[in-house]
Parts: C-alpha cells; structure tokens; sequence
C-alpha cells in the first residue's frame, strides 16, 4: 500500500485535494515506470515527497506562527501562500 496527498501528510496549511495526490500520483508512476521491482520505485520516491512535505510542514509552521502567535499576517504575502501554489511559493 502506498498512501499519497493529503492522507499521506497531516499538516497542510488548506485542503488542497486533488492539486496534492495529482503530482503525488505522477511522480510514483514515473519512478514506477523507472523500476520493475515496486520496492527499488518506492525508495526512489520516498525522498523526493519527504522533502515536498517537509517544505510544506515550514510553511504551514510560519503561516500559523505568522496568523495566529505573531499577529503579523498579512494578506497577498507570498511567503504565506501555499498549497495550490508550491510549496512555501
């Protein structure tokens, strides 16, 4: 079993949906379509979605740091888009 989008990582900053499990889906196949054995995919792929969630993690961390403990949220700030945009973009 391999778990991709928003089930595969709690923490994002919005329900994103179908925009998260899209590139998740893209990037296994193409690893997928890179190996035949499903294992040797996996590793290949795991490394490159860890980095993905771990800059969406940041992100969701500066935007509730920022909105909710800081006071400083400002509307249209590029740096606390997220999402649908990129990650931390």
């Amino acid at each position: 079993m391999c778990i991709i989008g928003e089930a595969a990582f709690a923490a994002r900053p919005q329900a994103s949906g179908a925009a998260r499990a899209a590139p998740d889906a893209c990037a296994l196949a193409e690893a997928l379509s890179n190996n035949n054995d499903a294992l040797a995919a996996l590793a290949q792929w795991e490394p490159g979605q860890l980095d993905v969630e771990q800059q969406l993690l940041n992100s969701t961390h500066q935007i509730g740091r920022r909105s909710q403990a800081d006071g400083a949220w400002v509307a249209g700030d590029p740096a606390l888009i997220s999402g649908l945009h990129g990650p931390g973009v």
